[in-house]
């Protein structure tokens, strides 16, 4: 349950993107570039802390503007909830900007519920507990999508 443990996983690879060690946790912080498998690129940024021994915190989540709405934020907070699954912690908070309407859809999509009370910055916080199973040890946290807004053939970029 600890940043150094979260940061001893990394790099983790996702089908498109990796999330890769940028900065070693000081502080009680961690940054993380989003990164192309493909390429090599760095597109994006995580800022983590420990909120609490059980708690990780997403500080900041920023993803290059051209690459949003394709999936790599998506993606690059799935492979964030395995590494906090198996670094220990026991919930995830992250905030959305209260000028960013898209963000509070964003983590709502990823499974976090917002909390009552304003968050950072006037902006919405959410919370999700991570759960660990004895008989997944390493699998990927299950991700539960509104059936409406999965992915259809019809519905595809």
């Amino acid at each position: 349950m600890s940043l150094e443990r979260l940061a001893a996983l990394l790099p983790l690879r996702g089908d498109r993107h990796d999330l890769r060690l940028t900065t070693p946790p000081v502080d009680g912080t961690v940054e993380l570039a989003i990164v192309r498998v493909e390429s090599g690129e760095a597109f994006g940024v995580l800022a983590l802390a420990a909120e609490s021994p059980a708690t990780l915190d997403v500080l900041h989540f920023w993803v290059a503007p051209p690459l949003r709405g394709y999936g790599a934020g998506s993606e690059a907070a799935a492979l964030l909830l395995i590494a906090a699954t198996r670094s220990g912690f026991d919930a995830i908070h992250a905030w959305a900007h209260p000028g960013l309407g898209l963000s509070v859809y964003f983590w709502i999509r990823m499974g976090l519920h917002p909390l009552h009370g304003p968050g950072p910055n006037a902006g919405l916080r959410f919370e999700r507990t991570l759960t660990r199973s004895a008989t997944a040890e390493g699998s990927a946290p299950r991700l539960r999508v509104a059936p409406h807004l999965r992915a259809s053939p019809d519905r595809v970029r």
